[in-house]
């Protein structure tokens, strides 16, 4: 983006200060590509490991290389400027004058593009620039992935998009609408990313406060004279490159570039051409009133802020003090004090509720439950989607004894967090249990109601798992994704319950490996054996010799399974 960002600022100059711009561009550069290679080499020794002798020649490369930028630029600021100025200065006040040296610098750009990526000359560059080189196509990773974040921003738009889903919201909800299992809290395009938050109608807001205050600043630039020192120029420049920045990256999530945005644009207000407001509003009451709106804002905020502030600060507290003292009103009087604030703390509910579930396993006493129950939903109404709490909350039914609650708390939010492998596996676990469980009670309905819980998830899985393989080579998966030994056993096991056993044997074949020291590895192979010979199909004699070698005690344990009626 800098090239195109660099192309848009000549446009605003004049050829003198345009040849100029590029002049001090190309000594830079050039600077800057003698010491790469240097500097390159001694960050990766220091990086091993540091010496003074390496620090100190590697700051002489970086001062050196500046202190010759410096002093060429003063030099031609100095004798080269005046003398281009005077042989320019009679053509620049031609109409189009401006236009010519950008156009050619877009043509050059291309060409050296063209040179440096489609040829081999980008061998005579410096290595990690070369690397970084060719690794520039629009198949590599990083723009593949850009490409899926933008799809799955719509996605998002899609369903929230008059109002947007509030601050924070692709953070929260980007594993619900996610195209394959990668982790980004950020869409690596912040107008997009506002546009989640805020909707169509504060997009359209903000982006008309962004445009117009760019509109008047350019139309009142180019009627004035180009002076870039007094004009605002230099405000321009810092946001407009972070804005067109912002396209492909997310640096205005970073507060300090925000503020650089907003002081730029502050900056060009400042220069623009302005009118006086009309009289009727010019009065004394409403200048007073307007004065009073936006000092009881900003005090509101400023307390809101300070409010949220001190939440945090105790949530900090209670999760310090939970590693140091035992004491439960001391540990809990801080997180107490911090959901006062912001019930919905998140951190604060999760440690308050993991106490009182504690110290209900020790006392057994129902109020400590009930706080926990409070405190949960309490946050969840306003974290959703916030999976250690959802976590949390299965535990606290897992405590009450309710079990299928828990198991709805892991089924009912499962579309929330789509490519979560972990989740699934919680989630059949618990549902081959409950089947198990429901057989042994020989209550018909109930172990059919998990057993097809527990496969519907499976299948989610499996189907998963082939979406994956559609992905482009080059682009990067993300998270792994696959059936893993867990999901592998427990499938199997549902499906050894409802009478599947030739289809068990198959699945539960998936999640063996050659380790037979791993106890969950012993249980797939237990699982599978024992499925293959229900199914009367001829035993696997090499994973038979192997786990009975482990464990002589395996043989009666596969024989307990085949005798066991569902």
């Amino acid at each position: 983006m800098l090239p195109v960002v660099f192309i848009l600022l000549l446009l605003f100059l004049k050829p003198a200060q345009q040849i100029l711009w590029i002049i001090h561009l190309a000594i830079s550069g050039l600077a800057a590509l003698l010491v790469t290679n240097p500097l390159t080499t001694l960050g990766t020794e220091l990086n091993t490991a540091y010496t003074s002798s390496a620090a100190l020649k590697a700051w002489a490369y970086l001062i050196g290389a500046s202190a010759v930028v410096a002093v060429l630029g003063w030099l031609i600021q100095r004798y080269i400027a005046p003398w281009l100025y005077g042989k320019l200065g009679s053509s620049e006040s031609r109409k189009f004058t401006g236009m010519w040296i950008p156009l050619g610098s877009v043509i050059a750009v291309a060409i050296v593009a063209f040179l440096l990526i489609g040829t081999g000359l980008k061998s005579v560059l410096p290595d990690n620039i070369e690397t970084r080189l060719e690794n520039i196509n629009f198949k590599q990773h990083s723009v593949l992935e850009r490409f899926t974040f933008y799809k799955d921003a719509m996605k998002v738009v899609k369903d929230y998009p008059i109002l947007g889903s509030g601050g924070g919201g692709w953070a929260s909800l980007y594993e619900e609408y996610q195209n394959n299992p990668y982790i980004s809290r950020q869409v690596h395009n912040f107008f997009l990313q506002y546009l989640i938050e805020v909707g169509i109608v504060g997009f359209i807001v903000f982006m008309g406060f962004i445009g117009y205050i760019f509109y008047k600043y350019i139309r009142a630039y180019l009627k004035r004279d180009k002076d870039e020192f007094n004009n605002g120029f230099f405000f321009y420049i810092i946001a407009l490159s972070i804005l067109v920045h912002s396209l492909l990256d997310f640096n205005m999530s970073y507060a300090f570039m925000g503020i650089l945005v907003f002081i730029g644009l502050a900056g060009m207000g400042a220069v623009m051409d302005n009118n006086p407001l009309p009289q009727s509003w010019n009065k004394a009451g409403i200048r007073m009133g307007y004065m009073a709106v936006l000092t009881i804002g900003t005090v509101f905020l400023l307390f809101l802020s300070i409010s949220y502030i001190g939440s945090s600060n105790a949530a900090l507290k209670g999760k310090n003090l939970v590693s140091v003292s035992t004491s439960y009103e001391e540990i809990k009087t801080p997180l107490v004090k911090a959901l006062d604030a912001r019930p919905y703390h998140p951190e604060a509910a999760l440690y308050l509720s993991t106490l009182d579930m504690q110290v209900f396993k020790q006392t057994q006493d129902e109020q400590y439950l009930a706080e926990a129950s409070n405190v949960l939903t309490r946050a969840l109404k306003d974290e959703p989607y916030n999976k250690n709490l959802l976590a949390q909350l299965a535990s606290y039914y897992d405590l009450k004894g309710q079990p299928d609650m828990a198991l709805a708390v892991y089924s009912d939010n499962a579309y929330k967090f789509n490519w979560d492998i972990t989740w699934y596996e919680s989630l059949i676990n618990r549902a081959q249990t409950l089947a198990a469980a429901a057989a042994e009670q020989k209550d018909e309905a109930k172990k059919q109601e998990f057993i097809t819980s527990g496969l519907d998830v499976y299948k989610h899985v499996v189907d998963g798992v082939e979406h994956l393989k559609t992905l482009p080579p080059e682009q990067l998966q993300g998270r792994p994704f696959s059936v893993t030994p867990a999901i592998a056993l427990n499938v199997g096991k549902l499906q050894v319950i409802s009478g599947q056993n030739d289809v068990a044997a198959a699945t539960l074949k998936l999640g063996l490996s050659e380790d037979y020291s791993d106890t969950t590895n012993r249980e797939v192979a237990r699982w599978y054996l024992a499925a293959l010979k229900k199914a009367g199909a001829a035993v696997d004699q090499p994973v038979y010799d192997k786990l009975v070698a482990a464990d002589p005690a395996e043989a009666a344990a596969i024989e307990a399974i085949v005798n066991t009626q569902y």
